[in-house]
This record gives C-alpha cells, structure tokens and sequence, in this order.
C-alpha cells in the first residue's frame, strides 16, 4: 500500500487540530467551557469536608491550566504543520519538471 504526503493532507490534519481537538465541543474549548458546572459551592462538601473542598478547587485549577496548555501546543501544532505544508509545496515546485516547447 502506497502512502502519499500532500499539501492538501497537512491541511487537513491541522483544520482537523483546529476544529476537533482545539475548538471542538468535545475539544479542549468544550472541555475549558463546562469547568464551571463543576464548581461545588458552600456548603457542598459540608463543614467536615473543607479539605476535601480545598483539594476538589485545586484540582480544578489544575485542570483549567492543563487545558490552557492543551491548547497552547494545539497552536503550536497548527503553526508548524503551516510551516510544513510550505516546505512540502515549496519542494514540488522545486522539483517539477518544465518542459518548453
């Protein structure tokens, strides 16, 4: 089985990236908006549970900045797979044969 590299297919995996992963509704976007339907307010964990309620808000912190992270590299992902589509453009042209007639 042959396997082709195309400017169109680096395109496609970045717009898939851009769409599905980073703004996607199960994407990290989706994921950055439904954080705050986890909060658990006074009294949720009742008096005994303070540090429980302490640790549940770290965690969350944790998460909301591993998402951020998340998307952060996303983007990186897409500039570069920009970067490569150009190279890869850039080197069939380079090695297109013209023929004058």
């Amino acid at each position: 089985m042959a396997k082709h590299i195309s400017s169109e297919a680096i395109d496609a995996v970045a717009t898939y990236l851009r769409d599905q992963v980073a703004d996607g509704d199960n994407g990290v976007a989706g994921a950055k908006a439904q954080l705050p339907a986890t909060e658990v307010g006074f009294p949720g964990f009742g008096i005994v549970g303070i540090p429980l309620a302490v640790s549940y808000g770290d965690l969350c912190q944790r998460v909301e900045t591993t998402l951020d992270e998340m998307g952060r590299t996303v983007d990186d992902y897409v500039t570069e797979l920009g970067r490569a589509r150009d190279a890869w453009v850039a080197a069939e042209n380079a090695n297109t044969v013209v023929v004058k007639g």
